[in-house]
């Protein structure tokens, strides 16, 4: 069961409804995961943990310096070669790497 994510902007245009649920817009994005982070790191008093593919979030990263700021001890897990999705994804638009990374996803 997935009870969170996160799903930039854009990233998919079809907010047509599952068999048997109900329609979201996913198109206009959602960010379940980057409000759960935050308000995790926000409240920590002793560490943070992570593990996660990508660690690169401004967001993320602001709060994470705060929170080692506070004395917070922080551990970050992430590959030490991203996957090739991350990697199609940091393609610009224009030449076509969301749409790459897209047809990769599902093949």
């Amino acid at each position: 069961m997935q009870l969170t994510r996160t799903v930039r902007r854009g990233f998919y245009d079809d907010d047509s409804a599952p068999p048997g649920g109900r329609r979201f817009a996913v198109s206009g994005g959602e960010q379940g995961v980057l409000h759960h982070y935050l308000g995790a790191i926000d409240a920590a008093r002793e560490g943070v943990y992570f593990e996660n593919q990508i660690f690169a979030q401004p967001d993320v990263l602001a709060r994470v310096g705060a929170a080692l700021s506070r004395g917070v001890r922080v551990v970050a897990v992430v590959p030490g070669t991203p996957s090739m999705l991350v990697k199609l994804a940091q393609v610009p638009r224009r030449r076509g790497g969301l749409r790459r990374a897209r047809r990769a996803r599902h093949a």
